[in-house]
């Protein structure tokens, strides 16, 4: 799956202010071999309300970044991936800007949509995992930018590729099952939650509020019972053999990011 596809993406491409006369150079997209997080440094804020800061205040052709997360979760694409925008001194060629609003400290609606964002995005442009980086990990960087803990990041990432991609469609609804087994409800805690939770949001639900906690509440019911309704399952909000069953499947058919 493209990130292009990805549940809430909003295209703003065409609607951020731009520089009237100034235009950021191109590459070609096989170039690409790194993706750089970000901090706004601002406690609010949008694409819009960045883009005009970068254009009228630093005079720049436009947005630096290439993706805004919003406080709410909301996933903003900026400028198309061949554009080459300042966001990392003198390491801004081959390189994704995303950045998050916050000053270091990020909403669990973000956390969910940046996973997401960089699993399609190291998949669809077999960028390794160990060349997702924060701004101040570039060389020759002097901030405290992204504000966040960049090896959890890259540990998160394995863990998931691995999942994603070292098994075909019946070895990972196998596994899963195998891991899976039981009758999961409302009320129940622990890492097969979380686990739960993880492949939920992988096979396009959404928990914006309290993400992968490990907590099987109403959010994560709710979660459920939207995957059962989209894939005709009895809608009881319990995830039992035949939901974990449709999950492994739905999971399987992803394509290899």
């Amino acid at each position: 799956m493209s990130f292009e596809k990805m549940q809430g993406l909003k295209d703003v491409r065409q609607q951020v202010r731009k520089h009237p006369h100034k235009k950021y150079g191109k590459q070609d997209l096989s170039r690409i071999q790194y993706i750089t997080l970000h901090h706004s440094g601002t406690s609010s804020g949008d694409a819009f309300s960045f883009a005009d800061y970068h254009v009228r205040h630093h005079g720049w052709p436009g947005i630096g970044y290439h993706f805004v997360i919003t406080r709410n979760g909301t996933l903003q694409w900026t400028n198309s991936l061949e554009t080459v925008s300042y966001h990392t001194g003198g390491q801004n060629s081959g390189n994704i800007g995303v950045c998050l609003t916050g000053v270091g400290s990020f909403t669990l609606s973000q956390i969910v949509s940046l996973d997401r964002l960089l699993i399609l995005l190291t998949g669809q442009f077999k960028i390794p995992v160990r060349n997702v980086l924060g701004h101040n990990e570039h060389p020759g960087q002097h901030t405290s930018c992204p504000g966040m803990n960049m090896a959890a990041v890259r540990t998160g990432l394995y863990q998931r590729n691995s999942k994603l991609t070292a098994n075909r469609k019946n070895e990972q609804a196998s596994i899963l099952l195998k891991e899976m087994n039981g009758i999961f409800r409302r009320g129940m805690k622990g890492a097969k939650i979380r686990d739960l939770q993880n492949l939920l949001v992988l096979a396009g639900e959404r928990l914006p509020e309290y993400g992968a906690d490990g907590i099987y509440g109403q959010e994560t019911e709710s979660a459920v019972r939207s995957f059962q309704r989209k894939h005709g399952l009895n809608i009881d909000g319990i995830a039992g053999p035949k939901t974990l069953t449709m999950l492994a499947r739905i999971i399987g058919q992803t394509p290899s990011f």
